[in-house]
């Protein structure tokens, strides 16, 4: 049956004749394991920043044994996490493996995490009052010109000394300090630091009754 062990065997045949045993005959079986598969991941353990895109892959091996080939379909699942863990691991891997001889196929596995990100409130409150102060004293000398003085040269020329002036402001201001004016931020917390567990698991396509897995250890830092 399917739940025999492999291992050598010896049937006896045993022949009679009236009541008589006229002869015995030993036959020897020997019992092959079943076609079968293994997994295996290499590295079997990773150790990340959260949102690395370096460093978070592992090579997932499918080795046959005992005559076995044939397509292998693969999944991948995060199956252990720390308790009130967020933005938890995901993996992706190849849908299938292919063997056509002795030699192992291979897939890849890719753990994906999630940065933390800082929205700066940043208002450039220096450029702001730098343009305002520029036009505040272009207000100032173009009514504090007679009126029929204000020809177009005029106009232009207070305009391009407002212009200075909040030039010089600007850089006044925001000299020594480029967050002049930022607000703070928010920060939101990327994939939760702490150990994890990923389990490929491979099937056989054809029965679908040959299962195995392993196993990938990952430590978000």
């Amino acid at each position: 049956t399917a739940s025999t062990p492999a291992a050598s065997y010896t049937a006896d045949v045993t022949v009679t004749a009236g009541g008589v045993t006229s002869a015995i005959l030993k036959v020897p079986i020997t019992l092959n394991p079943a076609a079968n598969f293994a997994l295996s991941g290499s590295p079997a353990s990773l150790t990340l920043a959260a949102g690395a895109t370096t460093g978070n892959t592992s090579t997932i091996s499918v080795t046959p044994s005992s005559g076995f080939t044939g397509t292998v379909n693969l999944t991948c699942a995060l199956t252990t996490s720390p308790s009130g863990a967020t933005k938890v691991p995901t993996c992706t891997i190849g849908s299938s493996v292919n063997i056509t001889g002795t030699s192992a196929a291979t897939a890849t596995l890719t753990v994906a995490t999630t940065a933390p990100t800082t929205s700066a409130l940043d208002l450039p409150l220096n450029k702001f009052f730098a343009v305002g102060g520029g036009i505040a004293v272009a207000g100032l000398l173009f009514f504090g010109i007679p009126a029929r003085r204000r020809s177009w040269r005029t106009i232009l020329g207070v305009l391009l000394f407002a212009a200075i002036v909040g030039m010089g402001i600007g850089c006044g201001s925001g000299g020594g300090n480029s967050g002049g004016g930022g607000g703070g931020g928010t920060t939101t917390p990327g994939t939760t630091a702490g150990a994890y567990v990923i389990t490929v698991t491979g099937t056989d396509a054809s029965t679908g009754k040959l299962v195995q897995s392993a196993t990938v250890n990952v430590t978000v830092q």
